[in-house]
């Protein structure tokens, strides 16, 4: 069976807020460009008729994140539009149901925008530069789907079919990290989501390869100054998604 590139990817974003012009922090907004809707990736946009608000907070591996300043016109003829559309509309309403609507138009949204940037190629480095490189893509898509093996680098450049010299040369220049740095990173960023959607530390150490709780416990709070047990217990009085913030 094809390896999903985007599966994990998808996963590991956490949509927390779906609002008009006025939400901070949006990561995605929707700006309005005649009879089309231009869809940009960035921190602060200008004129903005929708946002959606990405967890990004733990952990340096983000979807998004190589995508800063990433643009695409949603046109009457893609799906997208008619997704966009959707959203935007359902942005006016008060009816029921209203935030969790918005929530699902939202993350498949995202899933549009992750193909499109797989499909482009919309970075020369970092993880979509990755991914569009047949070699490391193989490897990433083994990082992203079982976290929970113990890599070595040998191991990841024989997947790649390649020499560990040249696979560990590769990564660096195309991703921009090593291959450990980069599972570190992405194993602390799926920690960090299921953290806050109330699993236990036990478990989520389990899932994601440490040996054992102290050994996660010390990797999360060096990687991001909380206490992993803190932070479930933080998430879960608030919610692991805000209120709508339109």
């Amino acid at each position: 069976m094809q390896q999903d590139r985007l599966a994990s990817l998808v996963q590991s974003l956490s949509v927390e807020a779906v609002g008009g012009p006025e939400l901070q922090g949006a990561k995605v907004c929707i700006l309005p460009d005649g009879a089309h809707f231009a869809v940009v990736v960035a921190s602060t946009c200008p004129k903005t008729v929708a946002a959606i608000r990405v967890n990004t907070r733990a952990g340096d591996v983000c979807p998004l994140a190589s995508m800063q300043g990433f643009r695409f016109t949603a046109t009457p003829d893609t799906p997208a539009f008619a997704l966009v559309g959707l959203l935007v509309d359902e942005l006016k309403t008060t009816r029921c149901g209203r935030q969790t609507v918005l929530t699902g138009y939202a993350e498949a949204l995202l899933i549009h925008l992750l193909r499109r940037a797989t499909e482009e190629g919309v970075a020369e480095t970092g993880l979509f530069a990755g991914l569009a490189d047949p070699q490391l893509a193989r490897v990433l898509t083994l990082m992203h789907d079982r976290p929970d093996l113990a890599w070595r680098t040998e191991a990841l450049a024989e997947e790649a079919g390649m020499s560990r010299s040249a696979f560990m040369a590769r990564f660096r220049d195309v991703v921009g990290v090593s291959p450990m740095t980069y599972l570190r990173n992405w194993r602390l960023s799926r920690a960090a989501i299921e953290l806050d959607h109330g699993a236990r530390v036990s478990e989520v150490a389990r899932r994601l390869g440490y040996r054992s709780d102290d050994a996660f416990t010390r990797a999360f709070r060096q990687a991001t100054g909380q206490l992993p047990s803190a932070r479930r217990k933080s998430r879960a009085a608030q919610g692991t998604r805000h209120p709508q913030g339109a």
